[in-house]
């Protein structure tokens, strides 16, 4: 309920120039990382011609940690074994056969952009991995800039990840919101350098779509 109160607030108080939105778990559903994690996992096994413990102690070498889950950022992982091709194949098919766009995430766009308003995607993924889902499902004309902390070297926990961003797209914080599903990074991070922040459900963008019908 408060999530909803602050973006109305935002909405009557102020017009937003720039909206900027994480991509996984708020533009699209993470469960296509879980779906694809075994195929892609098995797919470097083979490749690599290695065993899972060959591969727990390549990656460890690569500085390619596993998460609170034991699991590799599964495009990060192919990166560092140069791998990315089947990577974004194995992506791109998962893709292309399933819709993994968050609840309204389609709307809330086409809704911004006929406001005229200036959307964004800041996120911790590669910048192809951004450009691969808003080539498959024909976003492109409704992003005007990406952000990825993979290309700027600092991750969006970090208050020089925001920085970054002001500067390269001449972003005016307090006229910009920030929409995602992390606490830290989508929310108390940006907040510190002045942006509008809103905090989501993970993998759900329908009580945004609501509060921007009012």
């Amino acid at each position: 309920m408060k999530m909803l109160l602050d973006l109305q607030k935002q909405l009557n108080e102020t017009k937003m120039d720039n909206w900027i939105f994480d991509l996984d778990g708020t533009l699209v559903n993470l469960r296509t990382y879980e779906e694809i994690y075994p195929l892609v996992i098995d797919t470097v096994l083979a490749l690599k011609k290695i065993d899972i413990h060959t591969l727990d102690e390549l990656a460890l070498a690569s500085k390619v940690y596993k998460n609170s889950r034991q699991r590799w950022d599964t495009g990060d992982l192919c990166r560092e074994f140069g791998l990315l091709e089947i990577y974004y194949s194995i992506l791109e098919g998962f893709i292309r056969e399933n819709n993994i766009l968050t609840n309204n995430a389609l709307e809330i766009l086409n809704l911004l952009k006929e406001r005229g308003a200036r959307i964004g995607i800041a996120s911790n993924s590669m910048k192809r991995t951004i450009e691969t889902y808003l080539e498959m499902y024909s976003l492109g004309s409704k992003i005007d800039f990406i952000c990825s902390a993979v290309e700027t070297g600092v991750s969006k926990n970090k208050v020089g990840f925001w920085e970054h961003l002001i500067r390269r797209f001449d972003i005016n914080p307090m006229k910009s919101t920030v929409i995602g599903d992390n606490p830290l990074d989508d929310f108390e991070v940006p907040k510190s350098v002045g942006f509008n922040a809103l905090l989501t459900k993970q993998n759900s963008l329908s009580d945004v779509y609501l509060r921007l019908l009012l």
